[in-house]
This record gives C-alpha cells, structure tokens and sequence, in this order.
C-alpha cells in the first residue's frame, strides 16, 4: 500500500482549521470609497497583537480553544462503511471490509471575531456572519481532507455558541479612535478513530468472557 503524500489540510484538527477559514473568506464589505468591487475580508488564525496593525482592516481571526469528547453523540461497537468515499480509518488496506469501531466524537471549540475601523463594516460582517456563515440553527462546514484523495468531504455540524459580543477596543495606532470587534464562540463536530491512538492495542482487551449463572442456584452456569 503506498502511503499518500502529508498536505496541509491531513489530520484531526487541521481539517477543521482549514475548512473553517475556507467557509469564511469571500466576505465583501462595502463604503463610499470602496467602488464598486468593495473590500474583501481576509480570514487570519490569530497572531500576536503587535502584528495587528501589518493587516488590511476589515478582517476576521480565528483561535481554537478547546478540544473535548462529546459524550452526547457517543457509541460503542463496530462500524460497517457502506460509502468508499467516506473518511476511512488509517489502518485499513485496500479491498478490506470497510469495518471500523465506532470513532469518537469530539467537539473543537472556536472563537470567531471580526475587526473592522469603521462601524458601517462592522455591521456589515455581522450581517453577514449571522444570516449566512454562522447562522442559529442549521449551520455546517465542508471539510475535505487530503486533496489527493476521497478520505473525508464531509459536512460538519457547525453550532453557534454565542455572539456576537462586543469587544471594542482604542485603536494601538491611535488611542483617540476605536477599533470595532465583535466576538463569536462556535463548536464543530469532529471525531477520532481509535486506530489513530498510539499504543491503543494495550489497552484494548481482545475479547470479553463472562460466565453466567443462576441466582437462585449458584451451582448452574451456562
């Protein structure tokens, strides 16, 4: 089996980064100077503070804060793939049965906040972000795994936790002017496999027996 070729978009977690910021960018924003074409939204993870003032307002940061297992959406046992473009699990060899355990889900947690310097952007992207890219009920991303490969394209659950929240802030270039932000919490689906666990199979036990008996007469077993 000759093993595929590491992107940028391989992997638990780094799928999400991804199809997050793709699901984001395209924004346009629109003033008096902007013609007709308007000012495109650039879509950054968040870097230091003292870089902020290197990009092109308005624009949208993103930070992922946390990473946990969603026991809600929890099961246990073996899973029989009926779909070949569905993400596979690493271990499996072409021409196996498409059989798996149950991964686990998870849940990554992202905060989204947009930055602009004129408040007509400001509510603009909330316009935007609300009706369309981070919407109250029914929200989803596209993630797509490696581009060589049908290993995942799949539509996640995107739920918006809260926002926007105001977080306005004084301009670091001019404290006499202030920088309009507006903050939202959402949550995206995931999972992990088992087989991507290192040393897993030490945990695991091969097989369960149970001896079953008679309560009422200890000395039958069956």
């Amino acid at each position: 089996m000759s093993t595929p070729t590491p992107s940028a978009n391989d992997g638990f977690i780094t799928r999400e980064d991804n199809a997050l910021k793709r699901h984001l960018q395209g924004l346009t924003v629109y003033d008096a100077n902007s013609g007709t074409g308007g000012r495109p939204v650039k879509v950054y993870f968040r870097l230091p503070e003292q870089e902020a003032t290197k990009r092109e307002y308005p624009y949208i940061t993103l930070d992922l804060i946390a990473v946990v297992r969603d026991p809600s959406r929890e099961h246990r046992g073996r899973w029989y793939f009926e779909a070949e473009n569905m993400y596979q699990p690493p271990t499996r060899e072409p021409g196996e049965p498409a059989v798996t355990d149950y991964p686990i889900p998870m849940l990554l947690t992202y905060q989204v906040t947009q930055v602009a310097r004129f408040i007509q952007h400001d509510r603009q992207l909330m316009q935007h972000l609300l009706t369309d890219r981070l919407p109250e009920r029914f929200g989803c991303v596209r993630v797509i795994g490696r581009e060589d490969a049908s290993d995942d394209h799949s539509l996640r659950r995107l739920e918006l936790v809260n926002g926007p929240i105001n977080a306005d802030a004084p301009d670091p270039a001019d404290p006499n002017k202030r920088i309009f932000r507006k903050a939202y919490t959402v949550e995206i689906s995931s999972e992990i496999f088992p087989e991507e666990f290192v040393n897993l199979s030490g945990v695991l036990a091969p097989e369960v027996v149970l001896d079953l008996h008679d309560l009422n007469d200890p000395s039958v077993y069956s």
